[in-house]
């Protein structure tokens, strides 16, 4: 598959901390050597990598595409035991960050090699969710943007004819319900695939009064404020998480922007968010539902290690059997 990479097993090998002591997650996580054999795997979850793009000083590039390997480093070397079994999860591997922009920059202007970048990342989703779906498998997507958000609710579209549900987890609602030719060329995912949608724990300050009379006009769509969660305890929030669900009526699709998290933002830094503790949590009550896929964006540019270790628990939270 162009621009596709999958994670051999040596780079597994090379990637487990072996120093220390007990059987490491990686040593029993599945890899794939042919597409043939994706519907014959054990492993319930398919991990995989997404770019994501960057107009930084009106360049087109990729950021934090170390991510996905630095992520599963810390993965990989998890102690394999009762609670984490390597078994359950596939590393498939990633788009190729490097043949991608080299494609790229073939082209002279920044709107060609955008025009580029989605047609190519278009075709290398569906080809692989496509392939996931067909497997019956559930893939957790690592990196991307709203746009790829969308390309993957497009291909469960394909695979099973009909919109899907999404739960997301963001401080802004990443819906474009404009629909203006101006949006169109942002990084905003649109309605047309979808059945329902619950943003959940926007915040006040983020939302325009446009975005609040549409959702009010549109009983497939809702949210709740982050701000209406400021005097709850984490189990009353997991009680209000449970009724967004319930909205849902538990088949999902699950985005998180890691913006949300509290103190990873560099726009919301420690003035709001949820903790980790409470998105752990939240990820224990989404995992026992009828979830389709898990997608992980919104990487901040400072404590990207940190950040990449909190993923490899959200991972291993997610992948878990109670």
């Amino acid at each position: 598959m162009d621009f596709f990479k999958t994670t051999s097993p040596s780079t597994i090998i090379k990637l487990i901390n072996s120093t220390s002591k007990g059987i490491k997650f990686g040593e029993n996580v599945e890899t794939l050597s042919s597409w043939e054999e994706l519907g014959n795997q054990e492993a319930k979850f398919v991990l995989l990598g997404l770019p994501t793009l960057s107009m930084e000083d009106n360049i087109v590039s990729f950021k934090h595409s170390n991510v996905f390997l630095d992520t599963l480093e810390h993965l990989l070397s998890t102690q394999d035991n009762r609670f984490n079994s390597g078994n359950q999860l596939l590393v498939l591997g990633e788009v190729d960050h490097e043949l991608l922009l080299e494609k790229l920059n073939q082209f002279k202007t920044n709107s060609e090699k955008i025009k580029l970048y989605y047609q190519t990342l278009d075709v290398i989703i569906q080809d692989v969710i496509i392939k996931i779906f067909a497997a019956e498998k559930i893939p957790i997507i690592v990196g991307g943007c709203h746009k790829s958000f969308d390309l993957v609710l497009k291909s469960i579209h394909k695979v099973n004819e009909k919109g899907s549900n999404a739960l997301e987890m963001s401080s802004r609602i990443n819906l474009n319900i404009e629909d203006s030719d101006q949006l169109k060329d942002q990084n905003y995912f649109t309605p047309t695939y979808l059945n329902k949608y619950y943003a959940f724990g926007v915040h006040s300050n983020y939302i325009s009064e446009s975005e609040f009379e549409f959702f009010d006009t549109h009983k497939n769509l809702n949210y709740y404020l982050y701000e209406d969660c400021l005097h709850l305890t984490t189990l009353d929030k997991c009680i209000r998480l449970k009724n967004a669900i319930d909205f849902l009526k538990g088949n999902l699709g699950f985005k998180l922007d890691f913006a949300s998290i509290q103190g990873l933002s560099a726009e919301l830094e420690v003035i709001s968010g949820f903790s980790v503790r409470d998105m752990r949590t939240f990820i224990k009550i989404i995992r026992k539902e009828s979830t389709q896929f898990f997608q992980i964006s919104g990487f901040q540019n400072q404590n990207l290690e940190g950040q990449c270790q909190l993923l490899s628990y959200l991972i291993t939270d997610f992948v878990r059997k109670d």
